[in-house]
Parts: C-alpha cells; structure tokens; sequence
C-alpha cells in the first residue's frame, strides 16, 4: 500500500475518532444517529411536496410553480444545513492539527503527499455526506416532479438535483474547513472552543429547516427585487437554468452561486495547504516554560543543564550548588 493510501485511510479514520469520546465505538454509534435525524428531513420534504406538487398540477395548476420553488428552497437549505451540521460534528478533524504534524513530520513523507491525502480524505467525506442526504430526496423529488414525462427528464431532474445540492453542500463545507483552519492557525484552544457554538448554530438551523418544512406556508412571500440577497436562491436560480426553466428572474442568479462555490472552495484549499506547514514548524520550535524558575548564565543551574545535555554527570566540587 503507498504512503497516500495509507495517510487517506488515517485522515478518514481521524473523523470517526476523538479523544473527547469514551470509545471510538460509541462515536461511531453518534455517527450512525446523526445520520438517521438527517435523512429522515428530506424524506419527509420530498413525500409532502411532492404529493401536493402531483395534486395542484391536475386541479390547481397556478400554484403548481410555488410548490416547485418551496421545495427547491428547502432542499437546497436542508442539504448546507445537513452537511454543514456534519462537518461541525468532525470539527476537530476538518484541519491539521500540531498533533499531526508532529508525527507526520518525522517520517519520509513529502509534504505534498501528506497535503493531498488530507484534501482527499475530506473529498470522501463531503461525497458520503452529499450521497447519504441527498441521493433520497433527489429520487424522489425527480419523479414527483416529472409526472408523466418521459424518463430523460426524470434523469434530468436528479442530475440537476444532485448538482445543485451539492454544490451548496460544497459551499458550507469549506467555509466551516477554512474557518476550522483559520482559527486553528491562530490558536488551538480558540479553534477546540468554537465546536461548540458551531454545533448549536447547525442544529438549530435543521430544527427551522424542519419546521419550514411541515408548516402550512406553500410559497416563500420574497420580492423578486430581494431574492438576490438570499443565497439558497442563488442555487434555486442554477437548477432553474440547468432544467430550462422560462423564470428569467431566478436564472439570473445562476453565476453567484457558482462564483460562491469556487470562492470558497479555493479558500478550504488555500488554508489547507498553509495549515500543515505552519503547524510543522510549531511542532518543531522549542517550547518556553514560563513557570520553570529563572536561571542565570554561569549559575550552578545552568551549569549542570549543559552537563546533563552533554550526557556527563556534574562534577562537584567544594563550592558546587548541592
């Protein structure tokens, strides 16, 4: 096996793994359970839109484009909310760490090696991620909304679903992996501390995706001149091209998320790349000890640490320190 494989399969275990956790069994279990509260949204988005998508398009065809829009805001919303609550939930593993620099740069391993099996293992991550919460709904959504129409469209449907969502999955996930960078370059307590916060932020954001979701609400009530500030309706507005949509409005916007999208991913990659050397070079600078005592040049102190460090024994003598 080569030194990438090895270093991806390390750096993809380090996401099922932490030291805060009794046992990696029981972070795996967290894992499953996370995963199980974030399918289960989408699921219900799909079947509740979708069912009213298939009725107002034979007996209310006028709100049928409304319940189109609502479910695409959702699903756009609930897979950043749902990969970004993944990504706070692997925090501490979305950058390098002194840890990791520490063992990894001992060995004869280029760095680029190490720094490409890091990018790729957080590669695998978002792809699992998107496919878990993602490919249901998608199916779904795609034959909810094509009705009667021949397969090529359903086809076309999930595409542009998959797309669409991931791409705004993308955008959450390396803004939280420049953030985690970010802050661990400037210190490691602040960048533990911040877990918190972030997680609390995540969840409360799937419980108001949830509730949006099951409220009676079947059209978002935006302005069309204010949609432009709104980013799920950048990634509306991609899927509205990518599917030939006639609405001109929501089309325009198409080029912001995909400017976001590589914004941000070039900024993930940009970090990732200065994080390991940098954290290498902590590594290995000396560490001061504030609270050991003072000593002075020629003291005994002084005279026995080089002693020590030159692998001799202090000789004593008459006027030594004891």
């Amino acid at each position: 096996m080569t030194a990438f494989a090895t270093l991806w399969r390390s750096f993809f275990a380090q996401f099922f793994s932490s030291e805060t956790v009794t046992s990696d069994m029981r972070l795996r279990q967290g894992v499953i359970w996370v995963m199980a509260f974030l399918v289960a949204p989408g699921l219900s988005i799909a079947f509740r839109f979708g069912n009213h998508y298939q009725f107002a398009l034979h007996f209310a065809p006028e709100r049928a484009d409304g319940l189109l829009l609502m479910m695409m805001i959702l699903f756009v919303s609930y897979s950043a909310v749902a990969i970004g609550l993944i990504a706070v939930f692997v925090w501490d593993a979305l950058s390098f760490e002194r840890r990791d620099a520490m063992v990894l740069g001992v060995l004869p391993i280029a760095g680029s090696t190490v720094v490409m099996a890091k990018l790729a293992a957080l590669a695998a991550l978002l792809g699992a991620a998107h496919a878990a919460v993602n490919t249901p709904t998608a199916l779904l959504f795609a034959f909810a909304v094509s009705g009667n129409i021949p397969g090529l469209a359903i086809v076309r449907q999930f595409l542009a679903h998959m797309l669409v969502t991931g791409m705004a999955g993308l955008s959450i996930f390396a803004a939280l992996t420049t953030a985690r960078g970010v802050l661990g370059l400037l210190s490691a307590r602040l960048a533990a501390a911040a877990a918190a916060p972030f997680q609390f932020a995540f969840v409360a954001a799937m419980l108001c995706v949830m509730v949006l979701a099951v409220g009676s609400a079947q059209t978002l009530a935006v302005p069309a001149d204010q949609v432009g500030w709104i980013p799920s309706f950048w990634y509306v507005g991609l899927f509205e091209a990518l599917v030939g949509s006639p609405r001109p409005v929501y089309v325009s916007l198409s080029g912001r998320a995909v400017w976001t999208t590589v914004a941000l991913a070039a900024s993930a990659l940009t970090v990732t790349l200065a994080a390991f050397p940098l954290q290498f070079q902590r590594a290995l600078a000396p560490e001061a000890n504030p609270a050991g005592p003072a000593v002075r040049p020629g003291s005994c102190g002084a005279s026995r640490g080089s002693a020590v460090h030159a692998g001799r024994s202090p000789a004593r003598s008459p006027t030594s320190c004891s």
